[in-house]
């Protein structure tokens, strides 16, 4: 979902292609993105990435995603980057509803999307009900 998101920013013009370039080449350096190293150098904890290109696009980038204003609890036994795919998800509404409408372009195989589809219809109410998060502090 975040790859579809970043696509259409800059597909409309809101990322600038050289950002995005070195964004991709700076958070994508696994094949998928990973945005532990823009966390760590944001809480100050990498400091020599202060007036590193990579990290600076990365900033540009994720403000203009409306994600550059992410507050992380510190207090927190969850990991930084599992609270900024929670913010993530909260800030473009992402659910099972969107997943869906969204699997043709998460999943290209036909017949993949079909066992994706599938395994989605056909699951009870109760397991749902039993994914729900349940924030403590």
């Amino acid at each position: 979902m975040f790859r579809l998101r970043f696509a259409r920013h800059v597909e409309a013009g809101d990322i600038k292609a050289e950002d995005a370039a070195t964004f991709s080449k700076w958070v994508d350096m696994t094949g998928h993105p990973c945005l532990s190293i823009y966390l760590m150098a944001r809480a100050g904890q990498l400091d020599h990435l202060a007036n590193d290109e990579g990290f600076k696009a990365t900033m540009r980038v994720l403000d203009t995603m409306g994600l550059g204003t992410i507050e992380f609890n510190d207090k927190s036994a969850q990991p930084r980057e599992e609270q900024f795919w929670e913010a993530f998800d909260g800030l473009y509404g992402l659910n099972e509803a969107e997943l869906k409408r969204e699997i043709p372009n998460i999943i290209t195989d036909p017949s993949n999307q079909a066992k994706v589809s599938a395994l989605l219809a056909g699951r009870p109410e109760s397991s749902k009900a039993a994914e729900q998060a349940v924030r403590l502090a």
